[in-house]
């Protein structure tokens, strides 16, 4: 540990106080010199560092806490400087696009968009609102394949006021954009069978409020869709079937 000329600079050193508290130091000792260059005696000089060892200690555990989190994240996180190049990428940007984060440090985030023209528009929403939210965008992977996705993101800013680039998570919504579209042609062909129905359709409300009815129902009683939904419409009903279709409404339960 001691130098050729003596010297032991900064050595961590654990000792041991009187009531049995160990506290971390650093030990600095220097050679005191005789005339002819010859040792004499040492000077020491010893710090108590144990605050700042615990501080250290702190910032290390909560440093891989925020690693294991980084790493373990199913949406890709993402940093860009203000020259739109990644700088920073979570390991999951390998499972949404087959890129490592070493193979897309630096480069465009342009390189991700199906779309590169659509960055500007992007931009521009966050300018206008300091971030976006569920904003939707198209990315490709590095074969091509488009995927959706929905990204979160918001401007950067250093400590002295200055735009630093951009920060967000993307998230991948294929199977929900899937579901959209089985709902979609699911209520397309509901309407159609609906709508060709030649049969009075209508949906409505314990209080009689309509929230529905086909074209036939508007037909029939000479209004239009905008008259009859969001209202309390009641089709007139003969007198003498009144009271049985009063009893009838009052007879359905969620059991009935």
């Amino acid at each position: 540990l001691v130098r050729k000329d003596g010297y032991i600079n900064e050595y961590p050193l654990q000792f041991r106080k009187q009531d049995g508290t160990v506290i971390d130091t650093i030990i600095t000792i220097v050679p005191l010199k005789n005339p002819d260059g010859s040792v004499k005696a040492f000077i020491g000089t010893v710090r108590d560092i144990t605050e700042r060892k615990r501080t250290e200690d702190h910032l290390q555990k909560s440093e891989e806490r925020y690693r294991r989190i980084f790493d373990s994240i199913e949406d890709l996180y993402y940093q860009t400087d203000m020259d739109g190049l990644f700088t920073i990428l979570s390991p999951s940007v390998y499972r949404l696009t087959g890129w490592t984060p070493e193979e897309l440090v630096g480069k465009p985030a342009t390189t991700l968009y199906a779309h590169p023209e659509k960055r500007k528009d992007l931009l521009a929403e966050i300018a206008a609102l300091g971030h976006v939210w569920d904003y939707e965008l198209l990315l490709i992977d590095k074969e091509g394949t488009s995927i959706p996705t929905s990204l979160s993101a918001n401007q950067l800013i250093d400590p002295d006021g200055t735009h630093a680039g951009f920060a967000g998570v993307i998230r991948n919504i294929s199977r929900r954009k899937q579901a959209e579209d089985a709902l979609r042609v699911s209520e397309q062909r509901y309407r159609a069978v609906v709508e060709d129905q030649t049969e009075f359709i209508c949906r409505f409300r314990p209080d009689g409020t309509h929230a529905f009815v086909n074209e036939a129902y508007c037909r029939y009683f000479g209004l239009n869709k905008e008259e009859i939904i969001g209202s309390r419409f009641r089709p007139a009903i003969h007198p003498d079937d009144d009271e049985p279709v009063r009893r009838f409404f009052e007879s359905l339960t969620v059991q009935n």
